[in-house]
C-alpha cells in the first residue's frame, strides 16, 4: 500500500511541476473523446433523412467529413 502512495505522489508532484503540459494533454484527450462521438450521431441524421425519402443537404454531409477530419486531428494530438 506504500508504494501506491508514493507512486500517487510522484506522478501528482510531476503534473503540478508541467502545469501547461498536463492540461493540454487532458484537453487533447477530451476533444478526441468529443470529437470521436459526434460523427455517428452526424451519420444517424444522415441515414435518417435518406430514410425518409430526401436527400441530405450538402451542408450536412459536408459537416460529417469536417467532423471526421477534426476526430482525426484530435486523435493524432492526444498520442
Amino acid at each position: 500500500m506504500h508504494k501506491n502512495v508514493s507512486t500517487v505522489r510522484i506522478i501528482l508532484s510531476s503534473a503540478l511541476k508541467n502545469a501547461v503540459l498536463s492540461i493540454g494533454t487532458i484537453a487533447a484527450v477530451a476533444g478526441a473523446i468529443v470529437t470521436a462521438l459526434i460523427p455517428p450521431l452526424v451519420l444517424e441524421r444522415i441515414v435518417n433523412t435518406l430514410t425518409e425519402g430526401k436527400r441530405p443537404g450538402i451542408m450536412l454531409v459536408s459537416a460529417y467529413f469536417g467532423i471526421i477530419l477534426m476526430a482525426a486531428y484530435h486523435a493524432q494530438s492526444a498520442s
